[in-house]
């Protein structure tokens, strides 16, 4: 909710984790029994966040793992301001389909707050995180933590941003071939 083509709504680190498990419960509805999550960035802590047994593996691309407590200093004056008004604000992508994106308050709180160890504790499944040297939204250093305290768990480090410009193709050819790895059935 609150992205792409959905309904205008605010976004949420709670409503977010509902999604997925209603996206999960939809796709296990119609027979798919090996179910994988991708999640970049915030989308990589909601993935972390998704408690469900039927999820077999989780692919992750500069997640958003660990307390960011500048997190609020990132935000222009104004956007600032509509949180102390209103409670949201807004990021404005004119690239995208949908061109401004409402996040509440909550959504910085729980980045600033973060606690990496209670974030992960529950995660049982094998884990890739892709991460790029070159970040400067999410520290790297996020990840070298995670992977060293997760369960089952890979760190790849690419010389890249946190959206992997330079390194889409390379990226999205990783992610298949831990999903064909962690999720096709054996015999």
């Amino acid at each position: 909710s609150g992205c792409g083509e959905s309904d205008e709504d605010s976004i949420t680190v709670e409503k977010e984790v509902e999604d997925i498990k209603s996206a999960i419960e939809f796709i296990r509805s119609k027979g798919v029994t090996r179910i994988g999550l991708l999640g970049l960035s915030q989308g990589g802590l909601i993935s972390l966040k998704v408690s469900d047994p039927e999820v077999n593996s989780i692919f992750l691309m500069a997640p958003v793992t660990d307390s960011l407590p500048d997190y609020r200093s990132k935000l222009s004056e104004w956007q600032r301001q509509e949180l102390e008004d209103y409670g949201v604000t807004r990021k404005y992508k004119p690239e995208q389909s949908r061109s401004q994106i409402i996040f509440s308050g909550e959504v910085i709180k729980h980045k600033e707050n973060l606690d990496q160890d209670k974030l992960l504790e529950d995660v049982d499944v094998p884990v890739k995180i892709v991460h790029g040297t070159e970040d400067t939204s999410v520290p790297i250093e996020q990840s070298r933590k995670a992977v060293r305290k997760l369960k089952e768990a890979e760190l790849i480090e690419i010389e890249d941003d946190h959206y992997f410009e330079h390194s889409v193709e390379e990226v999205t050819g990783m992610a298949a071939k831990f999903f064909l790895d962690n999720l096709s059935i054996k015999n």
